[in-house]
């Protein structure tokens, strides 16, 4: 299995949020999130990705745009590790 490539904090937040925009209806669409470490979960079980999405009042957006930040994260994790060595504390 290839690895995956690393990017930092920040282009994985730009990545999210354009993706998001690609939904029709969702062009101004820049929802509020924040990104943190993904702990293994237990001896041998490891998450996904090093990281995953947070995402702040997201009731109040509407569906669809909901959904594509949704798929957005999904479809990255699968592809991007963070550098967290490169963002500050």
């Amino acid at each position: 299995m290839p690895k995956k490539k690393i990017i930092t904090e920040s282009e994985a937040i730009a990545l999210i949020i354009r993706e998001a925009r690609y939904r029709i209806g969702c062009e101004d669409f820049t929802p509020t999130f924040t990104l943190q470490r993904a702990e293994p979960n237990g001896p041998g079980r490891y998450p996904r990705a090093n990281w995953d999405a947070t995402a702040e009042d997201p009731e109040r957006w509407r569906s669809d745009c909901a959904q594509a930040f949704r798929e957005a994260v999904t479809r990255n994790r699968g592809k991007y590790n963070i550098d967290w060595r490169s963002t500050t504390p």
